[in-house]
This record gives structure tokens, sequence and C-alpha cells, in this order.
């Protein structure tokens, strides 16, 4: 079984295999649009979205054009770091009354305020999803977790992250990754934007 969180060591080999894939798609962008980036000058800031579906696996799925419903809670821990942006913290998004195969619209959890150097990627760690299915039987709660050191595995494990394919879409180019509960066969879909921008000099 899949450890429920990233070691150091895991963090950082898939922050560098992002960071690759970060600077892969701004040379393909940049050819694919005649236009060329200059990197001293030019900064990144990140806005990170995330939605959420059930698995085709997922007990509430009972038939393959079913309807069951989900109200569910995410948390989502981001620790992005810059000379010009530092941030740490818990993000919540709720996600209503959403058909569970079809998936959650995606939502933004966090964006950097402003430009930074680029400094590789944010560590992010699926925390927690808390709600309520509603699916033939009635209503069932929702209440997965990592696992945690020295704590009682919990009913319904969020795994790690699996990083994704990256890609461009009408938002941008980005990163993606997914965590996934053992029980329940939620999917949680985490995609890191990284847009250009003009870098300006910090004020000493």
């Amino acid at each position: 079984m899949r450890k429920a969180f990233l070691s150091w060591a895991s963090v950082i080999a898939v922050t560098a295999a992002a960071d690759f894939l970060i600077s892969t798609a701004s040379a393909q962008i940049a050819t694919d649009s005649g236009r060329s980036i200059d990197y001293q000058k030019s900064g990144i800031r990140f806005q990170i979205k995330g939605s959420i579906k059930a698995a085709p696996t997922s007990p509430y799925l009972k038939r393959d054009d079913d309807r069951s419903r989900a109200s569910l809670d995410v948390k989502l821990r981001i620790s992005s770091h810059a000379v010009e942006s530092n941030y740490f913290g818990v993000n919540t998004e709720s996600f209503s009354d959403f058909q569970m195969a079809k998936g959650s619209e995606e939502r933004l959890f966090w964006q950097d305020d402003r430009c930074h150097q680029r400094r590789g990627l944010p560590k992010l760690t699926v925390t927690a999803i808390d709600g309520s299915v509603e699916a033939e039987g009635g209503r069932i709660d929702v209440a997965a977790r990592p696992r945690q050191l020295g704590r009682q595995l919990p009913a319904d494990e969020i795994s790690a992250g699996t990083p994704l394919p990256s890609g461009v879409n009408k938002t941008g180019r980005f990163i993606a990754f997914n965590a996934q509960t053992s029980k329940s066969h939620l999917v949680v879909n985490v995609k890191v934007y990284t847009i250009d921008c003009p870098l300006r000099a910090v004020a000493p």
C-alpha cells in the first residue's frame, strides 16, 4: 500500500521533475507562439485550482449513468516560498451538490499576489475531505484523511499525490497531480498554473 504522504525525498524528486516540465512547457509554448521569454526579466505567478470526482470504482457509483451527487470540502496544505512572495497555510474549498460521475467544476484554492522569481513549485498536500454523498440508499457521510505516523490508520485514507502529465488549457499551462481515497474512491485533481509575468526589483 502506498504511503499517505510524501517523504521529503519524494517531494524534492516530484518538485524537480515538475520544474523540468515547467521549463519544457515554457519553451514549447514560446516556440509555438513565435515569441521568446527573457527569463532574467520574467518571473512567475502560481495559481492553484482543484476539482473532485468519483473514480469509476467508487462504491457510490452503481451504474454507468449514475447520478449520485455530493457536497464535499477539500483541505489543501500549501507551502510556496520565494524572495518576493511567501505563503504557508491550509486552504479549504467547498464543492457543493455536484454529480459524482461527472465531477465538480475547478475551483481556486490560492494564487500569488505578486510576481516572483522562478524558485521551484509549491509543495501541496490534500489533508482532508469531508462532507456527504447522496446515493442509492440515502445520505452517506465522508471523512477521509492521510496516514500519520503514530496514529491509527484512517478508515478512508488519502493516498500520496500522483504526478499527472502537464498540459495547457484556457487558463494557461499547468502541472497536475491527483490524490485518491482508499474506501470511497474519490479523486482530487490539483493543477498548479504557471503564469509568466514581468519581474520587478524588490525594494531593499
